[in-house]
């Protein structure tokens, strides 16, 4: 991701990422300065993968790291 900001003319405060994974495209972004999109995982079609196992604990993984439990 670096790279690409390196080869673009805009910083990463001017650039956003929108990903479905938690530990890679959300904190690649914060880390970079960036703004930052986490939605939901699609299919093929675009429908939103209701049991998606990966996604459910990364997320409980990052609540637990920032202290978001509620």
């Amino acid at each position: 991701m670096k790279k690409i900001l390196d080869k673009i003319p805009y910083s990463s405060i001017e650039v956003a990422i929108i990903g479905d994974r938690v530990f890679t495209d959300i904190l690649v972004g914060n880390r970079l300065g960036m703004y930052t999109i986490l939605v939901d995982s699609v299919d093929y079609y675009g429908n939103k993968i209701e049991r998606n196992n990966f996604q459910s604990i990364e997320r409980y993984i990052a609540r637990i790291i920032t202290g978001d439990l509620l």
